[in-house]
């Protein structure tokens, strides 16, 4: 066939798919002057002896937000940071010592905590604690922070803390921190996340943007992210996130863009 006597009739373009529009885009969703309040709180707390849990919390939020944010931490934040986590394991505060241990593992996933025989003892007490008071919330979140420091751990519900998670996605008003835990343990678990559910989301990140709250934006921007993804993993990496249209390739495989030929 004579290239130059092509009939245009003849030939298609399929229009690409439209994307059905994410609850939660973090790079639509969170403008470039929010992460400039983030960062400049990240330092002020970096400067703060006694705001360091919230730094690591802070940071690690941050991180899961964006992946490729780099977060550099000096040597003299470094051995605060150890101080910290020494006076929480010697009055055995198991709750905020897995969640310390947890954000600087998010923050920097070659971190290798020095978890002894006894520490793990002492937080798995505190997840039964939780258990037999029936503080579903507080069981799950600390499940989490265990889950992130060695992703081998798992859990079992019992009949009552189920009941408890039923009744909580019945009334379609779930704490978002619950939600982020149940779709992390509970992958096939319908949470019913609606669209007024996600309306009071956005409200709730616009709240904290008006008050300046940066840390709590983080958080909730984070937990935003989780619950909007198409799958989630934690390994000895921390937490990988993967998005609705995002593919992950595997090690070694190549990138080669499609083609179309008329």
């Amino acid at each position: 066939m004579d290239p130059e006597r092509i009939n245009i009739k003849d030939l298609t373009i399929e229009e690409p798919e439209k994307q059905a529009e994410l609850p939660f885009d973090p790079e639509e969703d969170i403008t470039e002057e929010d992460w400039i309040s983030m960062k400049n709180t990240l330092e002020d707390f970096g400067d703060s002896k006694d705001k360091l849990f919230a730094f690591a919390l802070h940071a690690s939020q941050m991180k899961v937000i964006d992946p490729s944010f780099e977060i550099k931490i000096n040597d003299k934040t470094r051995q605060k940071l150890e101080e910290q986590l020494q006076m929480k394991r010697h009055f055995k505060n198991w709750g905020d010592f897995s969640r310390f241990v947890a954000a600087l593992k998010i923050v920097d996933p070659n971190y290798k905590p020095d978890i002894t025989k006894d520490d793990w003892m002492g937080i798995g007490q505190e997840l039964e604690g939780h258990r037999s008071r029936k503080h579903v919330w507080h069981f799950f979140d600390h499940a989490l922070t265990m889950k992130i420091i060695d992703p081998k751990f798992d859990i079992q519900l019992n009949n009552d803390l189920r009941e408890i998670v039923n009744q909580q996605i019945k009334t379609g008003k779930m704490d978002p921190s619950l939600a982020v835990d149940l779709k992390l343990f509970e992958p096939d678990l319908d949470l019913e996340l609606n669209s007024h559910y996600w309306e009071l989301m956005h409200k709730k990140l616009a709240d904290e943007r008006d008050k300046k709250t940066w840390h709590y934006f983080s958080k909730q921007a984070m937990l935003m992210k989780i619950l909007a993804a198409e799958k989630i993993e934690i390994d000895n990496q921390g937490l990988k996130i993967t998005m609705p249209g995002e593919k992950r390739f595997l090690e070694g495989e190549s990138f080669i863009p499609e083609t179309r030929k008329f």
